[in-house]
C-alpha cells in the first residue's frame, strides 16, 4: 500500500483532495539559505529542543510574509520492510519551494515522500476558521497556534 493510500484512510473525508509534493534542500535556494541560516543561528537552542511542528510555526512567525508552515504526512518504512508507517510532519515553504528545515538539520532524517494537507501563513491560518482543514483534529500546528498564542 501506497503512503497515499494510507494517510487516505486516515482521512477519508479527504480522499482525492490530498497531493504528493516534493521538498527540497533549503540551501537550493540562496535568499532562503541566508534566511534560514540566520533563523538558525539565532534559534540554535530552539531547534535542539523542538519538533518539527513548533520548529516550522516558529520559523512561518518568524517570517509571517515570506515563508508558510506546511502540515501533512511523510513516511517511514518499518525496519527493513514494505510497511509504511505515515508520520504526521510539519514542514514549509518559501515561493515554491517546500523545504523541512527539521529533517535537514535537527533530526537528519531523509523523508521521499510528503503528503501536503494544508499550508497557509501562520496569520491565514489563526483566523480562517472557515479553511476546510482547519477544524480537523488531527491537524496539529492549527491547535498549537491557539495553545501557544503564537
Amino acid at each position: 500500500m501506497q503512503l497515499l493510500e494510507v494517510v487516505e484512510k486516515i482521512h477519508e473525508k479527504y480522499k482525492g483532495l490530498l497531493r504528493y509534493v516534493e521538498v527540497s534542500e533549503y540551501s537550493s535556494d540562496q535568499k532562503l539559505k541566508e534566511t534560514i541560516d540566520s533563523f538558525v543561528h539565532s534559534n540554535r537552542q530552539k531547534l535542539i529542543e523542538n519538533r518539527c511542528h513548533i520548529i516550522s510555526m516558529t520559523l512561518a512567525k518568524e517570517y509571517p510574509d515570506k515563508i508558510k508552515y506546511v502540515e501533512g504526512y511523510t513516511a517511514s518504512r518499518w525496519l527493513d520492510t514494505e510497511i509504511i508507517i505515515p508520520i504526521q510532519h510539519a514542514w514549509n515553504k518559501w515561493g515554491d519551494l517546500y523545504f523541512d528545515l527539521s529533517a535537514e538539520i535537527v533530526s537528519k532524517v531523509v523523508f521521499d515522500k510528503y503528503i501536503l494537507i494544508t499550508e497557509g501563513y501562520v496569520d491565514v491560518l489563526k483566523n480562517d476558521s472557515r479553511h476546510p482543514l482547519m477544524n480537523d483534529e488531527a491537524l496539529f500546528g492549527y491547535h498549537l497556534i491557539n495553545r501557544l498564542n503564537l
